[in-house]
């Protein structure tokens, strides 16, 4: 096949001079220089290591480049990526170079600082930890808290081995209690106190607080004597007994005699003089609310009458 360098001459010069043209305005285009903050990534950390200590965030790097060049380059959007596959336990100096940008071709690095930085690994580590609740406020006037607790208690931490060895608990996020009459059971976010350490499956956990009423206690006087069961017939000299009892503060301002009985249980008694401790029995409305703490005298003297053996 025959070559013909002539043809289309009018095309070939005209591409030419275009060339040259756009190489002239290129070379003669103008440059600048500008100092521009990058973010520090650290990429391929090996799986059983740990970064403690406070390394660097962010660098400063100078760069040159053509003022259209220099437009595209976005200061939020560059990072320094520092590959720490070949890292090993320890302090190890980690050298910046102009590699470990992500800048547009033809953009000239000229500076960076710092240029260097120490880099301190650690083996990873992972334990069980308390969790710790965390409440604010006060309850209702009269009310208290009487338990306090976590499901699950315990959860699983990781980091580096000095730090993990260090943590004795995580906290809840803080919960108010202001104002409360009624206890409260809610899921809350687990934290971890040293941000080196972190979760490892549980996040949350539920908070359980039990919230009871203050509790009181009340000597109450002249509590009747009765005896039960009406046969076989006794007698007894003690018509009423002092009860000291506990129970609900709001409540027991409020108890009187007239819901107490002292019971004196006289069945299968034999003939003559016995005796006995009295039982004491609530209202109905009463019997779950108090407990009794002493009975003054502790014993009723009965009297069964018949055959004395």
């Amino acid at each position: 096949m025959a070559i013909h360098p002539a043809r289309n001459i009018g095309l070939k010069v005209m591409s030419l001079a275009m060339a040259v043209c756009l190489w002239f305005i290129v070379a003669r285009e103008e440059t600048s220089e500008a100092v521009l903050r990058t973010q520090v990534e650290f990429i391929n950390v090996p799986s059983r290591l740990e970064i403690t200590g406070d390394p660097p965030s962010h660098v400063d790097i100078r760069i040159r480049a053509s003022t259209t060049l220099m437009r595209r380059v976005n200061e939020s959007r560059l990072t320094a990526r520092v590959d720490l596959r070949a890292a090993k336990p320890g302090i190890q100096r980690v050298v910046l170079d102009a590699s470990i940008f992500d800048l547009p071709m033809g953009c000239q690095v000229i500076r960076i600082n710092p240029p260097d930085f120490k880099l301190e690994l650690e083996e990873k580590e992972s334990r069980l930890v308390l969790v710790s609740p965390r409440i604010e406020g006060r309850t209702a006037e009269g009310f208290e808290i009487v338990s306090l607790g976590t499901t699950p208690a315990r959860v699983m931490v990781e980091g580096p081995a000095s730090r993990v060895r260090r943590l004795s608990a995580v906290t809840t996020e803080s919960v108010s209690v202001e104002g409360l009459v009624t206890s409260l059971s809610q899921r809350v976010a687990l934290k971890t106190p040293d941000p080196a350490c972190r979760l490892v499956e549980d996040t949350t956990s539920q908070l359980d607080i039990t919230i009871v009423e203050k509790e009181g206690t009340r000597v109450i006087e002249g509590v009747v004597v009765e005896l039960a069961p009406a046969s076989p017939p006794a007698s007894f000299s003690l018509q009423r007994v002092r009860v000291e009892v506990q129970g609900a503060a709001s409540r027991i301002r409020h108890l009187s005699s007239r819901e107490m009985r002292a019971r004196v249980d006289v069945s299968g008694l034999s003939p003559g003089a016995h005796v006995v401790a009295p039982q004491i029995v609530f209202s109905s409305q009463s019997e779950q609310a108090f407990r009794v703490l002493s009975v003054d005298p502790e014993g009723v003297r009965v009297v069964v009458p018949g055959q004395s053996k």
